[in-house]
């Protein structure tokens, strides 16, 4: 009897470990600073192994070494010391260093610049993308974006004030994700995407400074979050009764998405 309630034990135990790891996260910052706490909350997701963050700057035309320092220094701030980069893929070297370096890589954050930029580099070259998705949705590698690293995340991404909804990474399914949020008054801009977006999609608007942190449910398959940092974030519900719901959600604030 005492060997089989070990052994139920350890059963247990076991199965809430691998559902721990079995499950996809992603930090949303909405620009500009990055909220300590949330670096920390992030890089404890996956403690396999000392973090080895790739860092991508494929969303800057001309700033890739000044964002890879910002990021860097903000990331040895919390601990970080080891990192990988990967500012283009423009040729095979580039391109095999990469996927080299996604193998490694124990946590990916993607800078700030033009979400476009992203998506043009992926759509041009399907297994890149693919070992992106594979390393996200299979491997379970906590995923992190700021400004436009953010607004590549969802589903269906902005490409400006003006643009078309196209497709993003999708790593926040059922999405479109606005940032600098407050700071430069996009609340209209989120609602007029979210007017042309499918009805069972959620509008996610997060702060400049502000971030929220996202985990996927390996059983439910929902993603809950929590507002991290000291700044709001806006959440326009999913259509219900042929009206959105909209939501402010303050610091600390859990919720659930899907």
């Amino acid at each position: 009897m005492k060997l089989f309630m070990i052994f139920f034990i350890y059963l247990i135990v076991t199965t809430v470990a691998l559902n721990a790891e079995a499950q996809q996260t992603l930090l949303l910052v909405g620009g500009g600073a990055r909220p300590p706490v949330a670096l920390k909350e992030w890089l404890k997701v996956n403690t396999k192994q000392e973090p080895n963050v790739l860092i991508i700057t494929w969303a800057s035309a001309t700033k890739k070494a000044e964002y890879e320092k910002s990021l860097q220094d903000d990331l040895s701030g919390v601990g970080v010391k080891n990192f990988l980069y990967s500012r283009d893929i423009t040729n095979t070297y580039e391109k095999n260093k990469f996927i080299n370096d996604l193998s490694q890589a124990t946590h990916i954050f993607f800078s700030g610049g033009s979400q476009v930029l992203i998506m043009d580099i992926l759509n041009k070259d399907p297994q890149i993308l693919d070992a992106l998705q594979h390393t996200y949705w299979k491997k379970h590698i906590p995923v992190a974006g700021t400004s436009a690293g953010t607004a590549v995340q969802a589903e269906l991404m902005m490409t400006g004030d003006t643009g078309d909804l196209v497709g993003g990474l999708g790593f926040l399914p059922k999405s479109v994700i606005d940032q600098h949020f407050f700071k430069r008054k996009r609340e209209d801009r989120l609602r007029a995407y979210m007017a042309a977006a499918p009805e069972n999609f959620t509008g996610l608007g997060v702060d400049e400074d502000g971030s929220v942190l996202l985990k996927r449910d390996p059983q439910t398959k929902k993603f809950s979050g929590q507002v991290l940092g000291d700044k709001n974030i806006m959440i326009i519900e999913p259509v219900v009764d042929h009206q959105r719901v909209e939501k402010i959600l303050t610091p600390s604030q859990n919720f659930e998405l899907f």
